[in-house]
């Protein structure tokens, strides 16, 4: 998750820089300052490990309850 943590201050730094351009220049060339599709591509690989995480732990919720509920031999 370590992975998440880097990813997720890479985007907000990406968002900072664009929002102080922002307060100095247009708008434009407030997003040719800073990396928009950096930000994107690192939000959608950070929301990818938290989903992988969140179905690893549904996953093995649902394995002990199943194990829970058969017969032991």
């Amino acid at each position: 998750m370590w992975l998440a943590g880097v990813l997720d201050w890479v985007e907000n730094y990406e968002m900072d820089k664009m929002l102080r351009a922002a307060l100095r220049m247009t708008a434009d060339e407030a997003v040719r300052s800073s990396s928009p599709t950096l930000a994107t591509v690192c939000a959608s690989f950070k929301f990818l490990i938290i989903g992988a995480g969140i179905f690893y732990l549904l996953t093995g919720v649902l394995a002990h309850l199943l194990q829970l509920k058969s017969p032991a031999p």
